[in-house]
């Protein structure tokens, strides 16, 4: 299943998103579902299979250890890497400008997520996920935070 919307606002209009689409729909979702207020229900805009229309269904999240969730593991989307051919210099350096920017902002937003958190004292908020260097960086510290020492030593070795 593919999850295009959520609350009647449809996050891209196509089951073949970019990467950082796929993330950012998967950051309004987890949001979404955890502000709902409890007993009250998600509508999702999802297509069902390859070549279905488009359904909505209705759902109530359930808390599970204090957090609100659908209980479905949420993924990307993401299928393949188009290569752009740039048609001359000028529009390499203005895609390439438009990548890194687009990349150096999420690395950003997230570094933020993970020091806001950190400086509050309630860990990332809703919706902010961690990937790459700085998810490696989250998950050694909520490891350290668990005070488990097999923990910490297997997360060590394991890096």
């Amino acid at each position: 299943d593919i999850i295009l919307g959520v609350n009647d606002k449809i996050l891209f209009d196509s089951d073949t998103a970019t990467g950082l689409q796929g993330q950012k729909a998967i950051g309004t979702i987890i949001s979404k579902v955890r502000s709902t207020p409890e007993g009250q229900a998600v509508k999702l805009t999802i297509l069902h299979g390859k070549n279905s229309e488009q359904e909505v269904r209705t759902i109530v999240p359930r808390v599970n250890d204090g957090v609100k969730s659908i209980g479905v593991m949420l993924g990307p989307n993401f299928s393949e890497v188009k290569l752009e051919r740039a048609t001359n210099f000028g529009d390499g350096l203005q895609k390439a400008g438009k990548a890194v920017y687009e990349v150096t902002t999420e690395t950003a937003k997230s570094i933020y997520g993970v020091l806001i958190g950190l400086l509050i004292g309630k860990g990332t908020p809703a919706g902010i996920t961690m990937s790459g260097p700085v998810g490696v960086i989250k998950s050694g510290a909520d490891v350290v935070k668990s005070s488990d020492l097999s923990a910490v030593v297997a997360f060590a070795a394991s890096i």
